[in-house]
């Protein structure tokens, strides 16, 4: 997970260590991560979910998730194809949700991983 620190733990898990921020509150951004075409052959998968406890990663911090999960086949997937967030192509590495989008706990989010379709 992104934004994260190894601390010890005791109050939210039990666990010595984990990887949940000291400030943890129990809240969890889910994001269902679908993917189509090339894409699903790439992660062996059409669909899964992602929880993080610290604040929702930028759109490069998924690409670079997605690489270090599913190496290079998803890597040439995501070079020329783009993402679908919450119903809205995106093609750059910023934020998931734009600056001043009002999201709370538990909040979840789907970004769809598209490849570059050839088309006529």
């Amino acid at each position: 997970m992104h934004g994260t620190a190894i601390h010890t733990c005791g109050t939210h898990c039990g666990e010595r260590q984990c990887d949940l921020p000291a400030q943890y509150d129990g809240s969890m951004s889910k994001i269902t991560v679908r993917y189509f075409a090339a894409a699903a052959e790439a992660a062996g998968r059409d669909a899964e979910v992602l929880e993080f406890a610290s604040e929702l990663p930028s759109l490069d911090d998924l690409r670079s998730d997605l690489v270090a999960r599913y190496g290079d086949a998803i890597a040439r997937v995501l070079k020329s194809g783009s993402f679908l967030v919450n119903g809205t192509v995106r093609r750059d590495g910023g934020a998931l949700v734009a600056a001043g989008t009002e999201t709370g706990p538990n909040d979840e989010h789907t970004v769809d991983v598209l490849p570059a379709f050839a088309g006529g």
